[in-house]
């Protein structure tokens, strides 16, 4: 039987530039007490990009539901609305806490079809990003059947019912899909060109704009079967063999045995003791190990989020993020890369963070090989900074690239859904 509740349940993890901001305006989020006036929502909460699919979610906690219920029906919803965001072609990590205190980290990200090698995309740089070679075997559906079978409440129709409704009936297509339409169809309009993609984004021959209504009623009749006949209706059978035929129609490798066999798995949590409290999260092929280890560091500056030296707070969370992606370039697949448990508790332990704070400087920024010793993503810029100054505190920096160049060195962020 699954428990009848469960206390804590989210789908990912990720370290705000606000978060330097957040505790002198709330600082009641860093404390164990919380005011009244937040613990009135006696049923809990749901929050997801989408409005409507967060209400949806809800909305299951309304009938009986609980936390597995509200986020199956909020996830699928918002593979509806935000299909470039999220969806049945993707995957996950979700990280649980249970009633009784135990928590579960468990994995539905995507997988490599069997016949995928190390070096595929050597010659092919665009092929990671489209075409049948870009598609990994998909987890979202097993992921979420798994959550919902060993935590949730409520029968599966009746989570899914939500999405299949608005995939259906429609939804009204924000500034954000607007957008992203857009964006997309810059170097040919495949949208409303190709009829599989104009049935839903250009019904009348034309993009569809913001407010207008857009309907996903082939994606609602899919996820229609998956709630009559379960996870199984995706991953064999005429709607596997469909999917195997479109990605080979477009130079893909996946098999209806890499669909299949995929599985999910439940690995091992990572914990920290933060300010008082624990603070628990993922780890890899997640970057929890990560978010931990520069939440240790910093856990050592004991006027961290005070109000006057704010911007030097500031400076010193961005050099703990700086140390933390250094250490995630190491991080990788389980599966393939051996010691990666020792590692991630070396990662988050006191030894390291009291060495990376040791070497950060409060006036400046370093060389981007100190962060990365073994080099995996420098960047060979060399790079002059000017800062502005007043009588308390360095407030800002600017890099420049050293001969001049017509762009700003950039950086990447990597960032799991």
């Amino acid at each position: 039987m699954a428990p009848a509740a469960m206390n804590l349940l989210c789908t990912g993890l990720y370290l705000l530039s606000s978060f330097a901001q957040v505790s002198d305006a709330a600082p009641w989020l860093f404390s164990r007490s919380v005011p009244a006036s937040y613990r009135d929502g006696r049923l809990g909460a749901v929050a997801s990009e989408n409005s409507m699919c967060s209400e949806y979610g809800a909305d299951m906690l309304k009938i009986g539901g609980n936390a597995a219920d509200a986020m199956v029906a909020t996830v699928f919803c918002v593979g509806v609305t935000s299909m470039y965001h999220s969806g049945i072609g993707g995957g996950g990590f979700v990280l649980i806490r249970t009633p009784n205190g135990t928590y579960e980290f468990v994995d539905f990200r995507e997988t490599a079809p069997a016949a995928a090698f190390q070096d595929m995309f050597k010659n092919n740089t665009s092929g990671s990003t489209s075409g049948g070679l870009a598609s990994g075997v998909p987890g979202e559906v097993r992921g979420l059947e798994y959550l919902h079978k060993n935590y949730g409440k409520l029968p599966w129709k009746t989570v899914m019912e939500p999405a299949i409704r608005t995939a259906r009936d429609g939804f009204r297509v924000t500034e954000d899909l607007s957008r992203i339409m857009l964006h997309s169809t810059k170097n040919g309009n495949f949208l409303a060109e190709n009829a599989a993609w104009a049935l839903d984004f250009a019904p009348q021959g034309t993009l569809l704009k913001v407010g207008d209504i857009i309907t996903r009623r082939r994606y609602g009749d899919t996820l229609d079967k998956i709630a009559r006949y379960g996870a199984d209706a995706f991953y064999t059978g005429p709607m596997a063999q469909a999917m195997v035929n479109a990605l080979r129609a477009a130079n893909g490798t996946m098999t209806l045995e890499d669909l299949k066999n995929y599985t999910v798995v439940s690995r091992p949590i990572a914990q920290i003791e933060y300010r008082g409290m624990t603070v628990t999260s993922t780890t890899a092929p997640s970057s929890g190990a990560v978010l931990l280890s520069i939440l240790k560091l910093l856990n050592g500056y004991k006027s961290f989020f005070r109000a006057d030296p704010e911007p030097l707070s500031t400076h010193r969370m961005d050099e703990a993020i700086r140390f933390g992606y250094g250490q995630r370039t190491e991080l990788g697949d389980p599966l393939f890369f051996s010691n990666l448990t020792d590692y991630q508790k070396k990662m988050i332990s006191e030894e390291v963070a009291n060495r990376n704070r040791m070497n950060i400087s409060d006036g400046y920024t370093q060389d981007i090989a100190v962060y990365d010793p073994k080099g995996l993503e420098s960047l060979n810029t060399y790079v002059k900074k000017a800062c502005l100054s007043n009588v308390h505190h360095t407030d800002m920096c600017v890099v420049v690239p050293e001969p001049p160049t017509s762009q700003l060195p950039t950086a990447l962020v990597w960032l799991s859904v």
